[in-house]
């Protein structure tokens, strides 16, 4: 990944979040953070939790969209100081990448915008 420059994003999906409102996954954590930081992932995208939430940890966007697909979590434990929103609502997630710029929204299932961010790349 970094010795290719034409790739400006980098983006990985996963079922299981590495943080998430209520702190760090040490399971996944354990086993990914290292690379995430070493190849300067940009975000990580994730479900399992059936809420929405972003969290900010060392300039990765964490991303738990699991607004659809079976029945919403009952309760959300905001303790990680890096969340920047959570709220439990079906939803869906655009990002849209404008060269250097990433538009990342988070959308009510009646359409009204919960949550949205602009990234630039970590790379280079």
């Amino acid at each position: 990944v970094n010795a290719d420059e034409d790739i400006d994003w980098i983006i990985v999906f996963g079922h299981y979040p590495l943080y998430s409102e209520g702190g760090r996954s040490s399971r996944i954590g354990n086993a990914f953070e290292n690379s995430f930081n070493k190849y300067n992932v940009d975000m990580y995208i994730s479900g399992h939790i059936h809420h929405y939430a972003r969290v900010q940890v060392n300039d990765i966007t964490y991303i738990i969209s699991g607004g659809g697909g079976a029945e919403l979590s009952r309760t959300i434990n905001p303790t990680n100081p890096n969340t920047k929103k959570s709220t439990i609502t079906f939803q869906y997630c655009t990002i849209e990448i404008d060269g250097s710029q990433l538009y990342f929204k988070c959308i009510s299932h009646n359409g009204i915008l919960i949550d949205e961010c602009q990234l630039t790349p970590r790379k280079g």
